[in-house]
C-alpha cells in the first residue's frame, strides 16, 4: 500500500472533508514511523448533530464527543496515543457561508 513512513504528518482543515474520516484517521497512522507526530485541525462545532448543515465542502462538523471517543478509539487502536490534553471548550469564533463555528487541533503520536 505506501511504502514511506513519516516522522511528521499535517492536515490542516481536511478532516471535515473526508467522506471517510476513519479510514483516513487509520492511513495516518499507518504512515507514522514509530515516534511519529500527526498534528490535525478541524472544523468544530460542539453543538452540531449528524445532518444539521454544514458548509457546502464540508462533510461534518466535529464534536467533542466524536474527537475524544470516535475518533480516539481509532488512534488508540493503530497505535498511536493523543499528545497533551484534550480541550475542545471553546467558543465559535469563525463564520463561513452562514456558519458560526470554530477549529480544533488533535495532536498524536505513534507508538515507540
Amino acid at each position: 500500500m505506501f511504502t514511506h513512513k513519516y516522522e511528521i504528518i499535517f492536515a490542516t482543515s481536511v478532516l471535515e472533508h473526508v467522506k471517510n474520516d476513519e479510514q483516513f484517521i487509520r492511513d495516518i497512522c499507518y504512515l507514522l514511523k514509530p515516534g511519529g507526530v500527526a498534528i490535525l485541525t478541524c472544523d468544530f462545532k460542539n453543538d452540531y448533530k449528524k445532518g444539521n448543515p454544514v458548509p457546502y465542502t464540508d462533510e461534518r462538523f466535529y464534536t467533542e464527543a466524536e474527537l475524544d471517543v470516535r475518533l480516539r478509539n481509532i488512534i488508540e487502536t493503530e497505535g498511536c496515543e493523543y499528545l497533551g490534553e484534550t480541550y475542545w471548550k471553546g467558543e465559535p469564533d469563525f463564520w463561513y457561508q452562514g456558519h458560526h463555528y470554530s477549529f480544533a487541533t488533535i495532536v498524536f503520536k505513534k507508538a515507540d
